[in-house]
This record gives structure tokens, sequence and C-alpha cells, in this order.
């Protein structure tokens, strides 16, 4: 791709900053909750995965609100997250399924709503009309005049452990097994302060864990990591003005990642444009480190425009590391539109290469969602990937990779079916192929059961797995129970492998605001046998 293609598209991206600032006058200077936003990555039966994880504050055992708008939209559902670990999550639904799709991006919040709300979004998400722009009213001068405001700190604490042992061996022939035992306790804390003095708030999202492998000691065994150190404030007389200081994911874009820095923001949490500074953290460590230092401006929009729900970023990236690495320039852009239940989107990323000196397509992705009929619809999806590796020397872009996909889904009043084939292609693998089916009946005139089942077959013309699985769930007033069977079957170079798997989940409100969460996994396979379980108390306050 010549520069002189890309020029244009970069002097049209240069519009949105002023667009979004020319509807600012009415943006409120803060918004009631800060929602993440993760896009699913992949589907595996009944088993979401999210490119978002304990680095955005998503902890094992955390119920997700998802919402159908960028800010205070009605609810879709919610989702139970099984495992959480940096950059990424897996989740199951938490009561009745709702329609999600692989590649869709959602928005979602760690902190449950008002049971008002939640009665009040017990209708279909789309009955509901989001909010404009236009309806907004800004809360800094309110709570500025009424002098009565106190300061409100909110968070939660968990602490607990996860247990495997597990015995393996190279193949069913091997009369030798390997026996390992791998343990962690861990406690985490993540604290959110608003209406503090001199209008500043603060968020916090720690973790301590003691990582103990019987075979092989890991360094260091405790491990300390801060993903969010954050300190904003506000100004009164510039109230849509944001500086906010510390370690902290920009949010507001999806391109720039993680900062230890300084952002000045000036909008609402819908709309605004922002410039960032600072260094990136230490890829290893998680910790402070000068290395890398970059830069950022970046501008994005949400708002109604008729019917259709509009949603826009934009980002402009600078990294200069000192360490030997090559220099990293590029754009990033992502645009969504939803009209009803249906949605069309993608994403675009441009680097600069540094080999030969010119701008470099690195990441495009498009998905639509069409609803056909009733509660039928449609989905696709396309990717193609040149991941850029910073760390790579002295050619930083990778080989690549394509996938895309389409599938239907039926969405009825007691349960959910979906169905998606997917094709993925790659410069160093063969073209594999992907067929899936889930199903799910919320509760069943027997006993109020629920159940699940999901089946999928990948092969790549040379090797296959095939993997199907039952679940059954009960509420028992506000606890849960899940059980659950999967069955996995890998045919790799020659060679069969099968593996039984046995989960059961428990979800139980200790208190008012403490929650234990219980989960254990049996593996019984010819190369392999594992025994896991985890353990987690958490309080809210």
């Amino acid at each position: 791709m010549k520069p002189s293609r890309i020029h244009p598209i970069s002097s049209t991206l240069m519009l949105i900053p002023f667009l979004v600032l020319s509807s600012l006058k009415v943006a409120s200077a803060q918004e009631s909750h800060d929602l993440i936003k993760a896009q699913i990555v992949q589907i595996s039966g009944q088993t979401l995965y999210l490119n978002a994880g304990r680095n955005q504050g998503i902890s094992t055992g955390d119920t997700l609100t998802v919402y159908a708008g960028v800010k205070n939209g009605h609810i879709r559902g919610r989702l139970h997250v099984i495992a959480s670990i940096s950059q990424s999550c897996s989740a199951e639904f938490l009561g009745r399924p709702f329609s999600l799709t692989r590649g869709e991006e959602i928005y979602f919040s760690t902190v449950a709503p008002p049971q008002k709300q939640i009665a009040q979004n017990s209708a279909s998400p789309d009955s509901v009309r989001r909010k404009s722009i236009m309806d907004e009213k800004s809360t800094f001068k309110t709570s500025s005049r009424s002098n009565v405001a106190s300061p409100v700190i909110t968070g939660r604490i968990m602490t607990g452990g996860y247990l495997n042992l597990s015995q393996s061996r190279f193949s069913s022939l091997d009369p030798g097994w390997i026996h390992q035992t791998y343990a962690s306790p861990f406690v985490n804390l993540m604290l959110r302060g608003r209406e503090l003095p001199g209008n500043l708030q603060f968020d916090v999202n720690m973790r301590w864990s003691y990582r103990y492998l019987k075979r092989r000691p890991i360094s260091p065994a405790n491990l300390f990591s801060i993903y969010n150190i954050k300190v904003s404030k506000q100004f009164k007389a510039m109230p849509l003005l944001t500086v906010s200081v510390g370690r902290f994911y920009n949010q507001y874009e999806r391109f720039s990642g993680f900062w230890d820095g300084v952002m000045l923001r000036y909008g609402s949490y819908s709309n605004g444009v922002g410039v960032i500074t600072g260094f990136e953290p230490s890829l290893s460590s998680q910790g402070f480190s000068t290395s890398v230092p970059k830069h950022s401006v970046f501008a994005y929009a949400s708002q109604n425009i008729g019917p259709v729900w509009s949603s826009s970023e934009i980002s402009f990236n600078a990294m200069y590391p000192n360490n030997g690495w090559m220099n990293h320039l590029y754009w990033g852009l992502h645009q969504d539109f939803r009209l009803g239940r249906s949605l069309i989107g993608g994403s675009v990323q441009v680097d600069r290469d540094p080999t030969q000196g010119k701008w470099t397509l690195t990441q495009g992705y498009l998905q639509g969602r069409f609803q056909l009929i009733g509660g039928l619809s449609a989905d696709a999806n396309w990717l193609k990937q040149r991941p850029y590796q910073i760390w790579l020397t002295p050619d930083p872009i990778s080989y690549t990779r394509t996938s895309y996909g389409g599938g239907l889904s039926y969405d009825f009043s007691s349960g959910y079916i979906s169905s998606n084939v997917s094709v993925e292609k790659s410069d160093l693998t063969r073209t594999a192929d992907n067929y899936s089916l889930y199903g799910s009946l919320q509760r069943s005139r027997f006993w109020q059961l629920g159940f699940s089942a999901h089946g999928s077959y990948w092969s790549d013309h040379s090797n296959k797995v095939l993997s199907a699985g039952l679940g059954l769930n009960r509420w028992f007033g506000q606890d849960q129970f899940n059980l659950g069977y999967d069955f996995y079957r890998t045919d790799f170079i020659g060679q069969a492998v099968v593996t039984h798997s046995i989960t059961a989940h428990f979800y139980v409100p200790l208190m008012k605001k403490m929650i234990l969460d219980l989960q254990t996994r049996f593996d019984i396979g010819s190369v392999t046998q594992n025994k896991s379980v985890y353990l987690s108390i958490w309080y809210n306050f």
C-alpha cells in the first residue's frame, strides 16, 4: 500500500475531532458510571472469550452487566466470568442468554445496576431509545451548587485461591506420568472515589498473588500487579476538562492501550477529544519503565442520528523507544452503526512500516448483525491482521492472518439457538474450517432446570478437533448451581486423544454484600488428567 493512498483517508479522519467539538456544548461533565468495552474474540459452546481481563478491572467470579449502548443503555443481559487473566477472560451467560456474535463489540460494567433499573429493563433492549447527546445535562454544576455532596468511596475486595493437580504423558503408550501441582492464593482490591474535595476522583485496581509450582519454581513467586491507579480532576471554570494522572487504560479508544502518564480530555464519556503523553508499562514485569515513551491524540463520538445510533473512535499514536526498538507510528479508526437489533461496524489500523518507509494496513475488521424476522437474525464478520510487534527488530510486522464467517441465531422467550461457520487462513498454516452450534433453554417445566448444549468441529484437513457438551443450571433463590459435561477429541499427527471433563459451579451470596464463588473441574483423558478447584469470596462496599 503506497503512502499516497493513505493521505486522503488521514485528512478525512482529522475532521472527526472538529465534529466532536461542535457537539460538546451540552455534553455532561461526568457520567453515572464508566463502562468497559471489549470484543468477543471467540465463542465455544456456552463459553464466551473477551479481549479484556484483569488489566481492565475484570476478576474471576465477576458479574458483567451488558448494556445496549455506550452510556446508560438498556440492559441486554448478564455474564458470569469463569476465569480472567491480564488481557482476556472467559465468561458464560448468567440467567437468560441473549444474542451475541463472534467479533461483536460489547459495553459492560462490573458494577451491578440498581434493582429498579433491572426491573425497568426487563423488556426488549430495543424498545427503549438510547439517550442522545442532546438529552444530556451537566451534573457538575448541580453538585457544585448544592454544597451537600459528600465523598463517595466504593469498591470490592476479593480473596481466594486456585489449586490444580495434574498428570500428563506424551502418548497413551507412554507408561510414565508426569505429576504437577500448581497453587496460587490471591487478594484483589478495587477502589473508586467520587465527589472528593477539589473535584477529584480516583480509581485503583491492584492484585497480589503467590504462585507455587512443584516441579519448577516460578520466579518471582510473589507477584504484585497494579492495573489501574489513577487520579482525575475536573475544573469548575471548565467543567468538560478532565486531567488524569497515573496508570490507566484509555477507555475512550481501543488502539493505544495502557499508560503510565498524563491524559487531558475535553468532553463527556460519550463525546470528546484528548491527548496523552507518558510511557508504555513494562511488557515483562508490568512495572514502570521509561524504555518506551509514547504519545497519543484521540477523538470519540457516540450519539443518535435519527433512529440510528452511531459510535466513532479515532486516534494517532507515536512510540519512540530508547532501548533499540524501532519507532512506531500508527492510526486507528473504529465505527459502529446500530438500528434496532441490526448492527454494522468495523475497525482499521494503519502502521508506518519502518523497514520500507510506507504506511501499511495491519488490521481490518468488519462485522454485521441483521435482524431478519421476529427473533431470527444473521451475522457475518471478516478480519485481516498483520500485527505490529514492536519488540521484533528489524521487521516488526508479522505474517498475515485472515478469518471470515457467518451464522444464524434465533432468540425466543425462554431460550436461544445459534449456529456459526468460519474459515481461518494464515501465511504459516493450512486453511482451517470451524462449525459450531449452541442452544439453551432458560427454565424448563422439569424442576425449573435450565439446559444448554453445544458442539463444534474444527479441521485444517489434516488435523481435527471435535468438542461437544451438555449443561444444567438451577437457581435456588439468589443461589445458582451449574453442572456441565464436555467431550473433546483431537487428531493431530495421526494420534487421537480423547478427554472427558466434568465441571461444577456454585454461586452463593453469603450476606448482603458478600458472595462466594466455587468452581471445580475434573479432566480425564488418555494423555492428561486434571483436578482443579477455584474459590473466591468477595465483598462489595
